[in-house]
C-alpha cells in the first residue's frame, strides 16, 4: 500500500506477490484475542480500477482456542 492515509478507495501500489490460489495463513500472538468481544477487520485493495480478479475468504481455526457461542437475545 502507498504511504499516507489509506481509505476504502485507495489503490494498491503494487500487485500481490502470491499466485492468488494458495491460502495465506496468519497466526496471531498469544493475548491478541481477549475475553469478550473481539473484532477482526480486513480490507483488500486492487492495483487498478479495471481489475476484476479479486476474491476474499476468511476462516478462523477455533480448535486452537476456546469459543463460547452465546445465542442472540430476541
Amino acid at each position: 500500500m502507498p504511504t499516507g492515509t489509506i481509505s476504502y478507495s485507495t489503490l494498491a501500489s503494487a500487485d500481490a506477490t502470491d499466485d492468488g490460489k494458495t491460502p495465506q495463513t496468519i497466526s496471531l500472538a498469544a493475548g491478541v484475542l481477549v475475553t469478550g468481544t473481539n473484532v477482526i477487520a480486513v480490507e483488500i485493495h486492487q492495483r487498478t480500477r479495471s481489475s476484476f480478479d479479486i476474491s476474499f475468504d476468511l476462516a478462523t481455526d477455533s480448535c486452537r482456542w476456546r469459543v463460547d457461542l452465546v445465542p442472540p437475545v430476541v
